[in-house]
């Protein structure tokens, strides 16, 4: 069961890796960022993100199906996975890489229409970004961004880790 959540989730990835023709969509140039298909574009950091959350996939102009969430194992697992089955480069995303799909003033996402589903699932995203203890030392413990912005100012952040039991959701990302 679990081999064929993962070969689910895998499959718009693999789409991708093939190289099949994306319809690209016009925008207006506001946006640093440039959706084709499955992926999105940053053009400041030359970074393509995962369209959808893992789990779900680019349909008829929205993101459909249910989105995965994963233990933080869970989630680097995958990722090895989808990287022995594309060979593209997929990754999780650093606690700065996701701070860059943020406005400066924290307070929502650069591109509300593209990336409209990371504030509608509910879910924390793993980062890559270990969680360092204030003296500075090492935990077990992953930066998690939460995109469903409160009006702080500035974009909510906690930690997880598997011992503690926290699932949450993935994005991924590679070099152009």
């Amino acid at each position: 069961m679990k081999l064929r959540s993962i070969l689910t989730a895998v499959a718009p990835l693999l789409l991708i890796a093939a190289g099949l023709p994306a319809r690209a969509e016009p925008r207006d140039g506001a946006s640093p960022f440039t959706p084709n298909g499955q992926e999105i574009l940053d053009t400041r950091t030359n970074l393509i993100w995962t369209r959808c959350p893992i789990g779900m996939k680019w349909m008829r102009g929205m993101c459909v199906e249910h989105v995965q969430r994963f233990l933080h194992s869970e989630a680097v697992s995958f990722v090895q996975q989808t990287q022995g089955a594309t060979h593209a480069g997929w990754r999780l995303p650093t606690r700065e890489e996701f701070k860059a799909l943020v406005s400066a003033d924290g307070r929502q996402l650069l591109d509300q229409d593209l990336f409209s589903d990371l504030t509608d699932s509910e879910c924390n995203y793993w980062s890559s970004t270990p969680f360092k203890a204030h003296d500075g030392s090492s935990t077990s413990f992953y930066y998690m961004g939460d995109f469903a912005f409160d009006g702080s100012t500035k974009n909510n952040e906690y930690a997880g880790s598997d011992e503690e039991h926290s699932y949450g959701c993935l994005m991924l990302l590679r070099s152009k």
